[in-house]
């Protein structure tokens, strides 16, 4: 037991003295001194949080944003951002799921007709296509617009 309480003791003294001998050892040097008037001039636009516009292009919390619709990418202000540019947000709300946006359909202008040939193509492609609304069911998901070269 006598063994166990000197080499605790010793090993007690070891750490106790380490943090006084280092500072003891190299002399005190000030700090520099960083003028707040130039940096306070200068804000990286990779820093700045939020939504802003710079020579063209948009930016939210420091990510690029692009006018049309990328896979992956969450639409904010009329921009298409990367996930991580919400990651802030999705921490703070608790993982709230990710939104997909749905692919727009744009319909035919009225008095607009397709071609006997769109239509041809399009129920020889499709077996679930429907002539009066353009459309087929996929396998997965809703109806989609038939797009032929004919179209």
């Amino acid at each position: 037991m006598h063994g166990k309480t000197l080499c605790s003791t010793i090993l007690a003294a070891a750490i106790g003295l380490s943090g006084i001998m280092p500072a003891a050892a190299a002399p005190a040097v000030p700090a520099p001194v960083v003028s707040d008037a130039r940096s306070n001039l200068v804000i990286d636009v990779h820093e700045r949080r939020g939504f802003h516009r710079r020579g063209g292009y948009a930016y939210y919390n420091g990510h690029r944003g692009y006018p049309r619709y990328r896979d992956g990418y969450r639409r904010h202000n009329g921009y298409w951002f990367p996930r991580s540019a919400f990651t802030f947000e999705v921490i703070i709300g608790g993982g709230a799921p990710r939104y997909h946006a749905p692919h727009r359909y744009y319909a035919p202008r009225r008095g607009y007709r397709l071609t006997r040939a769109h239509y041809r193509w399009c129920d020889a492609r499709y077996r679930s296509y429907r002539a009066y609304d353009n459309s087929f069911q996929p396998y997965h998901g809703p109806r989609k617009q038939c797009v032929s070269p004919y179209y």
